[in-house]
């Protein structure tokens, strides 16, 4: 046997050598097991082993450290890419999520034209086509005029602001703009409808025009064919407007007179199997089979609830969705959103009785008044949407969420209109 004298600070590696290693055979330290002996309690190790040991170099430790930092950096390049493939992964599912969710338009616009625009113009890219620009300045229909480009809250989710102009460009036009918008509503306007998407409204002069949206007006006013007589004052101290979002066991609704919100409520319930993307109610239909799992009953369980508090919703609105709602806009996908808002075939029969092809009005007013007394017990909400009603219609642009949020940027894209000069005048100035 051998002996070695080592200084008191030499740095040593263990190793486990196999015990039927021959006696010429040379020890191949890569395959060995080696000892951590800074955390392993070496006197617990079996004396029948054989061990091999191998005196560590200021050479050696360097090479160690710099494989440690390769292998260190190879590490982390790899959890860079592993988690650069999972955001892309996540950003994927959203899109789809989010085409499937919102609702078929026509609001389209080419890739290149949005890469053009300037990011100043990010909100009013949101509710402005790229071809209404060229009807002349985007204002609000119900006199909102931004003062500041920035939100007022400084929140995460802070209501975005829509048509500002910056104080350039309103010094650039040819008029004076709060002169002009007040002389418009001081003065009767002449409306027509000049095609199935626009309105046009002209002062007496016919020196201005004013284009909205024709979905916009109430439905006494929306399929005249003749020129007619309005105020801009009364769309903004009469209209009133609903707006219902339901999807993915969400909803987001609000009623608006005029440019104010009176009143609003959202409703969230987890309904949606994670990674399946599909509710539950829509799972057991095509599957048949039974909730079985906990999640399951869970997921039932919030189908109904949901059901129960958005129909104590619609009955609390009652008064607003049934008489008072000029327009009520609705974005409510699939059957069983559709059955949230109008029941089924027989609650819109006693609801809304028909005879002689038409609904019986007076029937209907009767029958209506009986269930708003019922509707007092909060387990009791017989109100249902009619189905028929000319005053519902399906939002026209895709809906980004079910949100609070989202219902102000829909009544803010319903009520863009477009201020511009008559050619006519422009030539004789």
């Amino acid at each position: 046997m051998k002996q070695f004298q080592l200084s008191s600070d030499s740095n040593l590696a263990i190793y486990q050598s196999p015990i039927d290693k021959e006696q010429d055979e040379t020890i191949n330290l890569n395959t060995l097991h080696e000892y951590d002996t800074q955390n392993t309690d070496m006197s617990k190790i079996k004396h029948k082993y054989v061990f091999c040991i191998k005196e560590i170099k200021d050479s050696d430790t360097s090479d160690n450290n710099n494989k440690v930092n390769l292998d260190y950096q190879s590490n982390q390049k790899r959890l860079k890419k592993k988690r650069r493939k999972h955001r892309e992964k996540q950003k994927r599912k959203q899109k789809e999520s989010d085409s499937e969710s919102s609702s078929n338009s026509n609001n389209s616009s080419n890739s290149t034209d949005e890469d053009s625009e300037n990011k100043e113009d990010e909100d009013d890219e949101i509710i402005i086509d790229v071809n209404e620009r060229d009807f002349g300045l985007d204002l609000d229909v119900f006199d909102r005029f931004p003062t500041s480009k920035k939100p007022q809250s400084s929140k995460k989710n802070a209501k975005p602001v829509y048509h500002y102009h910056p104080q350039t460009q309103i010094r650039a036009l040819s008029y004076n703009l709060k002169e002009t918008w007040l002389n418009l509503k001081t003065h009767p306007l002449t409306v027509k409808h000049i095609d199935d998407k626009y309105t046009m409204m002209q002062d007496e002069n016919k020196q201005f025009n004013l284009r909205c949206r024709r979905i916009i007006w109430p439905r006494n006013l929306q399929h005249m064919k003749d020129e007619f007589k309005y105020n801009l004052t009364d769309i903004s101290s009469k209209w009133i407007w609903a707006i219902l979002i339901i999807h993915g066991g969400k909803f987001a609704g609000a009623i608006y007179h005029g440019n104010k919100m009176i009143l609003h409520k959202t409703l969230r319930r987890y309904v949606i199997r994670k990674g399946q993307g599909k509710r539950q109610v829509n799972h057991l239909s095509t599957s048949g089979v039974k909730a079985g799992s906990a999640g399951g009953y869970k997921r039932s369980w919030n189908e109904k609830k949901l059901l129960e508090e958005i129909r104590e919703i619609l009955s609390l609105w009652m008064d607003e969705l049934s008489v008072k709602c000029d327009k009520i806009f609705i974005h409510a996908p699939g059957i069983y959103n559709q059955m949230t808002l109008y029941g089924n075939a027989d609650e819109q029969s006693y609801l809304y009785p028909q005879q002689n092809g038409r609904m019986d009005e007076d029937l209907s007013e009767e029958r209506l008044r009986t269930i708003k007394n019922k509707n007092k017990n909060k387990n009791t909400n017989l109100y249902r949407l009619y189905k028929k009603d000319e005053r519902i219609t399906q939002i026209p642009i895709t809906t980004h969420g079910v949100t609070l949020k989202e219902c102000e940027r829909v009544h803010y894209w319903l009520s863009t209109s477009w201020l511009g000069l008559n050619k006519n005048t422009d030539n004789d100035d």
